[in-house]
């Protein structure tokens, strides 16, 4: 009798564990939890069970981490901030965070932005973990030797998760922008316009300044090619105002086109030493695969376009025409 009784209750004892079981294999988190999961670097698994388990994402945290010991992913639960549904199960919950599946947050670095606009962008991101000291002279991580910034970002959208540091999206797209350039450059149909590469980022970085516009960027590269060829000042604009920096208030004049600063080249023969922006693709491309014409010169008609000339005559007219009636 005392067997049978020892049975019973061991029947029923099974019977509620895999009724717990069950109920905790098959639990939702409820529809109207929406607080995401922030997880830390080397956080123990008995502590993030105990967290889904307040955060009602799992029923029983105790379940929820034998689950993740006995299939070996104790170990693989990466940090990182997660967003969890009412479709997600205790399963599905353990395999998004084995997976990386974080919520991702994004940036953006616009084309023509300088290197000082881009930094900023990135201290105002609250997503992003702030580690290189304000008075430290940046230099990407794996180019120790490349000791002024200006150009070297890609601009484009990246993702990241939260915990992201500043210094691992700057190293990305200062990676996107050597990917690029080394593709152009790779596939340039001029070969004696540049010493190297870096000549040639410098010169999309001007034309990417220059003109938005898709269509006009090799006729631009072109006319500053050939002034180089030419061995004639560049004149140009957006290196006047780069070197300004700050004291720029918006109006070009011809006090500053006078202003002795490194990058004008309106007084100094060749390219600037750095590049002045970020230059996007179509800059880049435009930089190594100009079009070449006889126009030395070029002025904005003020629609957004510009007018081209082969002779200075032609150009001070069109100067009348579309700046100083203007």
């Amino acid at each position: 009798m005392k067997i049978k009784v020892i049975q019973l209750g061991a029947v029923v004892l099974s019977l509620i564990l895999c009724g717990d079981i069950y109920h905790f294999l098959t639990f939702n988190p409820a529809e109207s939890i929406k607080e995401n999961v922030q997880i830390a670097r080397g956080t123990p698994v008995s502590s993030l069970a105990n967290n889904l388990e307040e955060k009602n994402y799992i029923s029983n945290s105790f379940y929820w981490k034998i689950l993740a010991v006995i299939t070996n992913k104790s170990s693989q639960i990466q940090a990182g901030e997660y967003h969890f549904t009412s479709n997600n199960n205790p399963i599905s919950i353990l395999n998004m965070l084995v997976e990386g599946k974080t919520v991702l947050s994004s940036i953006t670095f616009l084309e023509g932005w300088t290197f000082d606009r881009a930094y900023k962008a990135l201290k105002d991101k609250e997503e992003i973990r702030q580690t290189i000291p304000a008075s430290e002279e940046f230099l990407f991580s794996h180019n120790g030797n490349l000791r002024h910034p200006e150009g070297w970002c890609y601009p484009d959208t990246y993702k990241f998760s939260r915990g992201a540091t500043d210094r691992e999206l700057l190293d990305l797209c200062h990676q996107s922008m050597v990917k690029a350039l080394n593709n152009a450059w790779d596939n340039r149909t001029i070969f004696d316009a540049y010493k190297n590469k870096y000549e040639a980022l410098i010169m999309a970085s001007i034309v990417e300044k220059e003109t938005y516009k898709k269509d006009e960027k090799p006729l631009v590269a072109g006319v500053l090619i050939r002034r180089l060829a030419e061995n004639m000042k560049l004149q140009a604009d957006p290196t006047v105002i780069y070197g300004l920096g700050k004291k720029f208030k918006g109006n070009i004049t011809k006090k500053h086109l006078k202003q002795d600063t490194i990058y004008n080249t309106y007084l100094h023969k060749g390219l600037p030493p750095t590049p002045i922006s970020m230059p996007g693709i179509e800059s880049i491309n435009a930089a190594l695969n100009p079009v070449i014409t006889d126009a030395l010169y070029f002025v904005s008609k003020g629609d957004g376009t510009h007018y081209f000339s082969n002779t200075y005559i032609e150009h001070k007219q069109a100067v009348k025409k579309f700046q100083l009636k203007r």
